[in-house]
């Protein structure tokens, strides 16, 4: 660390890098960097940032499917959050917990910490971190058969994103929004919502869901009769899986 350099500052500017790199799929930089930010955190006694740079090495894991290790680090962001009363953090660690369910395919308790999210961050008056759970809560919903309800929060979700102007947000609703298509049938509509996610993904540079968003894609082409159209989505998805092994390490 630089003479006089503030180590909280440090913290921070570290933890913004390593979002970046995670975003690009860099996953080992990104790490690194996280680790690094979360050793400053402690340093400046920096709890905040503490629990935002685990969480995301959490991020890290749960995107490479280790879904148990990422539960982990999510447990451990909860606990320090409810100890010093840092209510953001325990919304975050929410999230990212209702992620991990979600990804073991247990939808009822994803819900419920979905849930628990949304009204922390609604408590707190923020409607765009309480969006980030409403968001995630319609998806699984409708993966656990409860659609109509589903589908109206993942559409209120899309209208409070493109107000913000988070593209990530948005994308990430416009996939849920066409999986939710998917399940009811309508392939037209699953179709333009795929696309739209998978062109925002690109825009973003989110290599990890433009791969997801993909394979959406050609599941819907394919129940449209597209066989073509279907087999490009699914090979720039291989493509795109196999640049971000080549990254990884980087």
């Amino acid at each position: 660390m630089a003479d006089g350099a503030d180590p909280a500052y440090l913290a921070g500017a570290t933890a913004g890098l390593a979002y970046v790199h995670r975003l690009l799929g860099r996953y080992a930089s990104a790490v690194r960097h996280f680790e690094r930010a979360a050793e400053l955190a402690r340093m400046a006694g920096n709890v905040n940032c503490l629990v935002y740079a685990t969480n995301g090495i959490g991020v890290i894991e749960l995107e490479q499917g280790r879904v148990e290790p990422a539960m982990e680090r999510f447990s451990q962001c909860l606990h320090v959050s409810r100890d010093a009363g840092y209510r953001p953090g325990e919304a975050q660690a929410l999230r990212c917990l209702g992620q991990s369910h979600r990804a073991h395919g247990d939808y009822e308790a994803a819900a419920d910490c979905f849930r628990q999210a949304a009204s922390i961050s609604e408590g707190l008056g923020d409607r765009l971190t309480a969006t980030h759970a409403t968001c995630w809560l319609g998806d699984v919903l409708v993966r656990h058969g409860a659609q109509w309800e589903g589908r109206r929060l993942l559409a209120r979700a899309l209208w409070t994103y493109r107000e913000f102007g988070n593209l990530w947000g948005e994308a990430a609703t416009l996939y849920s929004l066409a999986e939710a298509q998917l399940v009811a049938g309508r392939v037209a509509a699953a179709r333009r919502r795929a696309e739209a996610a998978a062109d925002l993904w690109r825009r973003i540079g989110s290599r990890t869901w433009l791969a997801i968003g993909l394979d959406t894609l050609a599941k819907a082409h394919t129940l449209a009769g597209d066989t073509a159209a279907a087999s490009r989505a699914r090979d720039e998805a291989a493509e795109v899986r196999r640049a971000l092994a080549t990254t990884w390490l980087t």
